[in-house]
Formats: C-alpha cells, structure tokens, sequence
C-alpha cells in the first residue's frame, strides 16, 4: 500500500471519528502517517500498526488496563522504562544527532477506529488542554499545541507534522485545502 493509499484508507475513519471533538482530521491525519512510520511506500507493514492497529504510536504506561504490545522503537532522548521494557542501545540518525533504541509497551487495539477514538481520549489529558490543543484555531497552532503538550520525544515534531499534511494534501479532496 502506498502513502495515497493508505491516506485514501485511514481518512474516512479519522474524518468520521473526529468530527465534533476539536481535533483537526489533517492534524490526526499527520500523526498517523508520522507515528505509523508511513513513508514511502511502506505502508501497514510494521508490528505496532498492522497487528496492533496503533497508528499514533500511543504507549501504554504502567498503569494501562488495556491490550498492549511490547514492541521496538526509537526515542528522540532517554527515557525511562519499566517492566520487560529495555533500552536496547543508541545511534546516529539521519540529522547525525544521537537517537536511542527501546523495547516499550504501546496500546493494541481491536480496530483502527478504536486506536482514533482513544487517540482523541489522549489528548484529553491535562499536558495537552494546558498546551491549547481544544483551543487552537487552526491546524498550525493544534500542531504546535500537540508538540506541546509532549506528544514526542522530537524537537522538531510541530514542523514535521505540517510537512506531512503538505506533502498529502493533493490525496484526497478536504486535505487540498492550504495548511492556514
């Protein structure tokens, strides 16, 4: 599956699972493309996103009652871990800067439109309302509202976001709209 293809599959549900929340459906678009290592064309091949149906890369604290996985990932800086999770070891990524190598729990869900819904839950917590996310005005600012609030471990997160919603905008005919 290609990105056009797995935009054309994933924004029907993003789109009907977000509308009347307060989140942009570019924006979850974004982060599902950016956090399901969507590029290129390697789509839905990863652990996390076709067994598990994670497309937000949520992780599952130690507190999590949910299905969770514990599966491979890279980490801007050094986290903590706790039960089977391990630091596995660290490299230089493309920018040349250092990135870190873990085993971590993620959330796996029953459904895709599960994975949005709880997605949208997420950003209900306090770190993400304190950083404006349901008070942005626009996908910038939901975007910088989202990286923020510390979505991820990447300086750059909020750029990177608005240059995936970019790069799909000709997929499908609500994201042609200019990024405001």
């Amino acid at each position: 599956m290609n990105r056009k293809e797995f935009v054309n599959f994933i924004y029907p549900i993003i789109y009907n699972a977000t509308q009347d929340t307060g989140i942009f459906p570019r924006v979850a678009l974004a982060q599902a493309i950016a956090e399901s290592r969507q590029t290129g064309d390697v789509f839905l091949k990863n652990e996390l996103t076709l067994i598990n149906k994670n497309l937000f890369g949520i992780t599952a604290s130690s507190t999590y009652k949910g299905k969770k996985a514990l599966v491979q990932t890279w980490e801007a800086v050094k986290i903590g871990t706790y039960g089977n999770e391990k630091f596995l070891g660290e490299a230089k990524g493309s920018d040349g800067k250092t990135i870190y190598k873990y085993l971590r729990y993620f959330r796996a869900y029953n459904s895709y439109d599960e994975c949005v819904r709880d997605y949208i839950n997420v950003l209900k917590q306090p770190n993400y309302v304190r950083a404006g996310v349901f008070i942005a005005a626009n996908e910038l600012q939901q975007v910088a509202a989202i990286a923020k609030g510390g979505y991820a471990t990447s300086p750059t997160y909020a750029s990177f976001l608005v240059g995936i919603i970019k790069s799909v905008a000709s997929f499908i005919p609500d994201i042609k709209k200019k990024i405001e």
